[in-house]
């Protein structure tokens, strides 16, 4: 996957909106396999893109989406690019809606929180506070 690729998936999330829901499994697995990357500029772009997905689709499908794909992932920069999203989505949502919310999203958020704290590396353990701010 090209850069041009990549951001051409931020335009779309930020464009296409929900409409996107259906197509963000597949989409986040890809830009999360590309935060492995070497190189810095596609490791931003990915987290742009990541970050407008978090910010124009479901909730509940980006979670499920950063769970299945990013931390069970052998890289360690993958599994931060995916608690830092994951983080990010969790402050949005808000805690007491999140743990009141269905069960299914509730009964895998709580050991992911946990596996993440757990983590061999230092990197998914220390994210870095939510932005407040949206650019797009």
């Amino acid at each position: 996957m090209s850069r041009v690729a990549v951001c051409t998936l931020g335009v779309l999330y930020c464009h296409l909106l929900r409409a996107m829901d259906k197509e963000v499994d597949t989409t986040a697995k890809a830009l999360l396999h590309k935060a492995a990357e070497s190189k810095a500029f596609i490791r931003e772009e990915v987290d742009a893109a990541l970050g407008h997905m978090v910010r124009h689709c479901t909730p509940a499908r980006c979670i499920n989406a950063f769970l299945d794909g990013g931390l069970s992932h052998l890289s360690a920069a993958v599994r931060k690019c995916a608690a830092q999203h994951l983080a990010d989505l969790l402050e949005r949502v808000g805690v007491a809606r999140l743990l009141s919310g269905g069960k299914d999203v509730t009964d895998r958020i709580l050991p992911a929180v946990v596996k993440l704290a757990l983590d061999s590396s230092p990197e998914p353990r220390h994210v870095e506070p939510p932005v407040a701010s949206c650019v797009g």
